[in-house]
């Protein structure tokens, strides 16, 4: 448009927030969509930039002059912001965390809510590990593996948590069972987790799935078994019968498809490669 000062114009749209309907006019500043310059560092993603009540001056530069770091604000768009936000301060220690709460004017951390902020980044960080997983380029085959380990890896921190958070592993894992109850089981899906060769059988702990499994993929091997095919003619030449007495020969066994050998040998090559790498003292 040409009277536009710039030729074009960077928007950030908010996909995931529900559009709400509102009556009465909705001030500017709460828009969801809002132009930014080019290459802009948004402030909002660190410390809010207005003065606390209490506080004099940019609570930025505070956080700076204590921490030597930003500290993060949660934002809709990354799935992981809000842990990484409470993971920034719970890495502050306390003395410096309650010095820089006295600066900011806001009430100082007690033992307890310091010491919920580090179990709360414990029983979360499996839970973050996996969303970068599958939020990054990764086959469909990486799905029950990342969940099975992250189920497995959540519950193992259990033992590690006070009163305060122990309820919250169980509750995760939980709420995995039920997002993907239709995925844990099916076909499909397990077919491609135990055929990709990063994950195999390895990622079952439960010696009856692992069995269960197996005999999956074995029978899947049955029904894609190539069909048998009769020996290609070959040309021949006329010879005597003296000439046929001397290339008698053994009559050669013919090779039969064992879809059992082929998941053996699938299942089996990681570990005999592995055996023959560490120059056969593997155990």
């Amino acid at each position: 448009m040409p009277e536009r000062k710039k030729q074009k114009q960077i928007y950030h749209i908010n996909l995931l927030k529900k559009w709400v309907s509102r009556d009465s006019e909705v001030p500017k500043a709460s828009l969801f969509i809002r132009a930014i310059e080019e290459e802009e560092e948004l402030p909002e993603q660190y410390f809010p930039t207005g003065v606390l009540p209490n506080s004099s001056g940019d609570p930025r530069k505070t956080v700076e002059e204590v921490n030597k770091r930003k500290l993060l604000v949660p934002t809709s768009t990354r799935w992981n912001s809000f842990y990484d936000a409470v993971k920034r301060i719970a890495e502050i220690p306390m003395n410096e965390l309650n010095t820089l709460c006295t600066k900011l004017g806001v009430k100082c951390f007690k033992d307890k809510e310091y010491q919920f902020l580090h179990e709360y980044c414990t029983a979360m960080k499996p839970l973050t590990v996996a969303l970068d997983i599958l939020q990054g380029d990764c086959p469909y085959g990486t799905l029950l593996p990342t969940l099975e380990v992250l189920m497995q890896k959540t519950l193992a921190v259990k033992d590690t948590l006070s009163q305060m958070t122990a309820g919250l592993p169980d509750s995760i894992v939980q709420a995995i069972q039920t997002r993907f109850a239709g995925v844990l089981d099916n076909k499909d899906a397990l077919l491609a987790a135990v055929s990709c060769p990063k994950f195999k059988l390895r990622w079952l702990r439960d010696e009856g799935r692992r069995k269960q499994v197996k005999e999956l993929l074995t029978a899947e091997c049955r029904t894609t078994a190539p069909a048998a095919q009769s020996p290609a003619s070959v040309p021949t030449t006329s010879a005597s019968q003296g000439e046929m007495d001397f290339f008698a020969f053994e009559t050669e066994p013919e090779e039969t498809y064992s879809a059992e050998k082929e998941v053996m040998d699938y299942l089996s090559y990681l570990r005999f490669t592995r055996f023959s790498q560490s120059g056969g003292k593997g155990r």
